[in-house]
């Protein structure tokens, strides 16, 4: 939180590809919650987008992303359930509808991953949704075959019912 508060802005960018290029290092089969896409959503208004693309260069791309989808509405619902009191019920980037930035930004970089749209599952199945792919993920040697796992998965959990060029305004949705 003290780094985001930083007048400086590309303290942010800095920590978290740092951040980004650590997880990166750490032995295989291992789980991480942020990567260049979020980096990427929340701090592209303050780093030149050159920035990144040479930070891309250096191979920090997970073997596989999942992005959760939620629309605001259930984010809202989520964070109100969770604590009513959460600071980002009232302004926060957690309100807006983010998804074709980071759709784009994967797009950009080739950046494996499948979307799941979670208003159609509950908390455990995404759990176990996510852990299956993961497993049968891991089982796979040849790139066609992870690419025919992504785009499978991706067509049965996915997003293909989501309207995401009707998002690309960006607007808050509450």
């Amino acid at each position: 939180k003290e780094v985001r508060k930083s007048s400086n802005k590309n303290l942010s960018f800095v920590f978290y590809v740092f951040k980004c290029m650590l997880d990166k290092q750490i032995a295989d089969n291992t789980i991480i919650e942020r990567t260049m896409i979020s980096t990427y959503y929340f701090e592209r208004n303050n780093v030149d987008e050159r920035y990144f693309d040479e930070v891309m260069k250096e191979n920090i791309i997970p073997d596989l992303t999942f992005l959760l989808y939620a629309s605001s509405s259930t984010r809202c619902q989520r964070i109100y359930k969770r604590n009513h009191e959460d600071e980002d019920l009232h302004s926060s980037e957690a309100l807006y509808d983010g998804y074709p930035i980071m759709i784009d930004f994967m797009k950009k970089y080739n950046i494996p991953c499948i979307i799941i749209n979670t208003e159609r599952y509950s908390l455990s199945q995404v759990i176990e949704i996510c852990t299956l792919i993961s497993n049968e993920y891991q089982k796979l040697t040849c790139d066609d075959d992870k690419a025919k796992l992504i785009n499978e998965a991706n067509k049965k959990y996915g997003i293909r019912d989501l309207d995401l060029e009707k998002e690309k305004t960006y607007e808050k949705r509450i």
